[in-house]
């Protein structure tokens, strides 16, 4: 019976002991919190994401101004081409060639891609969904059978600056848009958002 008195005498011991670490680091944790919440040192907003529907802006604060660096038309659960009302933007492809957002079908980016490879399933697309490179920094997704799932385009955000930003026109091919866009040129191309979400990210 004392041998078994003793393990369970041990084995409270370490279950208190495990409970006051844990309540010591949970203590430290609200301690350190409360302390940059005082001094102002909380980590500011520096992402913030533009949503309309299918259509979805990513980009980063800068100077408490946002850069949308990425466009996401059209997902695996809201295609593009089942979109009730496609957004009347052009794309200009490198040789300065417009294309109109609504005319791109399977058979032209067979035609004009620069770069055809399987799109990667982890995204949630569906198999054998092909991935077209249209210019460096767009690229469509189009179906098994042909559809055109989405776009996606932008500029690579790196140490050094915005790189490779793909390039919009609006409907009436009067203004370019060089990514990345600000909110107002975001507007200007898709409409007010339905929702503007913010966020920090290390």
């Amino acid at each position: 019976m004392s041998s078994e008195s003793g393990k369970t005498n041990q084995s409270a011991r370490r279950s208190q002991a495990n409970f006051t670490i844990g309540g010591i680091v949970l203590v430290i944790f609200v301690m350190i919190a409360g302390i940059l919440q005082l001094c102002g040192c909380e980590p500011k907003d520096n992402r913030q994401t533009y949503e309309k529907g299918c259509i979805e802006l990513l980009g980063g604060i800068v100077d408490e101004k946002v850069k949308y660096h990425k466009l996401q038309i059209g997902n695996a659960a809201e295609p593009l081409y089942a979109m009730a009302d496609i957004p009347e933007i052009y794309i200009e492809k490198l040789n300065g060639e417009l294309i109109s957002l609504k005319e791109v079908t399977a058979e032209y980016l067979q035609r004009n891609a620069d770069t055809t490879i399987p799109a990667n399933e982890l995204n949630g697309w569906p198999p054998n969904t092909t991935n077209f490179k249209f210019t460096e920094r767009a690229s469509f997704k189009v179906s098994e059978d042909g559809r055109i799932l989405g776009l996606t385009c932008g500029a690579l955000w790196t140490k050094d600056g915005f790189l490779e930003p793909s390039v919009l026109w609006n409907s009436g091919k009067t203004k370019r848009y060089v990514f990345p866009l600000n909110h107002k040129e975001a507007i200007e191309l898709f409409g007010q958002p339905d929702k503007v979400k913010k966020g920090f990210q290390w």
